[in-house]
């Protein structure tokens, strides 16, 4: 009844509601209480925010989804769920995890400034054990653009050595976002034909190690390699200087 009755004025019932959130007694009273929590902190209630932010910790992974799910369902995610979601980064549970991770590309999607701890989470989430959580904060990431924290592209790097094609695109294009030119030169060497064609485009579109990885990519193996260089050539001629531009198509031709 109080967990209601916080839907419409939770004032006179946040005691109660915090007691059975936290009580050691009766963990089945945990979900109620937090449930009650929600609906006071979606209600704008700054108390009952707190003290979500204090039942994160619980042992039961359903309370743990309840608060996350708070704040990723509630009025302005990416503002007022930010301390909800960056405290579950770590969480035991992929699913939450997951929607942490959503929660902070939410609060990067907003745009303008956002805190040091959005940045530094995502940049934690890129070696997370879970695919889904990599991928979105990978996403969130790139609109970081120039914003982003330093340790993001050694992050990249870093995962690109292990993460499968699809995965190798993205961070690449994440790179290209933030800065980082140094995964053309892993990408370039990289089994896949398609990786190999993203880093021509990323040192292209970067200006990064275009000489090299052009040539290397004009001596491929895969036909489809040489074809998509030359192709990307036609409409990026300045990127390469004169001399570099008749060595390229010399070996091209043969």
């Amino acid at each position: 009844m109080f967990a209601e009755m916080a839907r419409r004025q939770p004032g006179p019932v946040m005691n109660y509601l915090v007691a059975a959130a936290r009580t050691p007694e009766d963990p089945a009273l945990h979900p109620i209480g937090t449930a009650g929590l929600c609906a006071a902190a979606n209600l704008g209630n700054a108390e009952a925010r707190r003290q979500l932010l204090k039942v994160a910790d619980d042992p039961s992974a359903e309370v743990r989804r309840m608060v996350i799910a708070c704040a990723a369902e509630g009025p302005q995610p990416g503002a007022s769920g930010v301390a909800a979601a960056t405290r579950l980064l770590r969480d035991p549970d992929a699913s939450i995890r997951v929607e942490a991770a959503r929660v902070l590309a939410q609060a990067v999607a907003r745009g303008g400034k956002v805190s040091a701890g959005v940045g530094d989470g995502l940049v934690t989430l890129v070696a997370d054990p879970d695919r889904e959580v990599r991928a979105v904060a990978i996403r969130a990431i790139a609109g970081l653009a120039a914003e982003a924290p330093k340790a993001a592209g050694a992050a990249l790097i870093k995962a690109f050595a292990t993460g499968d094609e699809s995965e190798k695109l993205l961070l690449l294009r994440t790179g290209r976002a933030i800065g980082t030119t140094e995964l053309v030169e892993h990408a370039i060497a990289d089994a896949s034909p398609l990786v190999r064609v993203e880093a021509v485009d990323t040192a292209l579109a970067t200006g990064a190690r275009v000489s090299p990885t052009v040539a290397s990519a004009l001596a491929d193996a895969d036909p489809q390699v040489r074809r998509a260089v030359l192709d990307r050539l036609g409409g990026s001629q300045d990127k390469l200087d004169a001399a570099e531009l008749d060595r390229a198509l010399a070996l091209a031709v043969r």
